[in-house]
Formats: C-alpha cells, sequence, structure tokens
C-alpha cells in the first residue's frame, strides 16, 4: 500500500481525522475488516523462520452488531522476512 492510498481510505474512514504518517519503508499495515460490528484485537505471530501470520479474535462477551466493521494495524517490516510465507512487498 503506498502512503497515496493509506491517506485516501483513512480520509474515507476516518474523514474527522488526521492522517498518520507512516513509515513504510521500515512498517506495513495490516487492514481487516469484516461485515459485522465487533471490537478486533489484531496479532502478529514471529516463527523462527521469520514468517508472520495474522490472529484476530473478538473480545469475549461483546455481541456482533449490524454494519461494517475494520481495524488497522501497524507493524515493523524488519521484524518479518514473509508474511504467509509470502514476500512482503518493500512498499
Amino acid at each position: 500500500m503506498s502512503n497515496q492510498a493509506f491517506n485516501g481510505l483513512w480520509k474515507a474512514w476516518r474523514p474527522k481525522e488526521q492522517v498518520p504518517n507512516i513509515d513504510f519503508s521500515s512498517y506495513f499495515v495490516v487492514i481487516v475488516t469484516a461485515s459485522k460490528h465487533t471490537t478486533r484485537v489484531m496479532q502478529i505471530n514471529v516463527a523462527d523462520d521469520g514468517d508472520g501470520s495474522l490472529l484476530t479474535s473478538r473480545l469475549s462477551g461483546e455481541k456482533e452488531m449490524d454494519g461494517f466493521g475494520y481495524g488497522l494495524a501497524v507493524f515493523q517490516r524488519a521484524k518479518l522476512k514473509t508474511f504467509g510465507k509470502k514476500a512482503i512487498p518493500a512498499k
């Protein structure tokens, strides 16, 4: 995702908030969407070989609500070599 694409997405989903400055050469953004709105926790697990996998979970006891839900998380590129056994794009 480019800075331009991220800025457009942020402005569409959070129009009243300032777009955060992210150095995409050092970090990458994971975006998770859902057809039901809930509070989710995102975590990236890193194996010994440097491969990452994403784990998302809903907070226990919280009910799903109709609508659109999403989560954004920023992670360091240096910690991962691949994600799901696929190379992480440089930008």
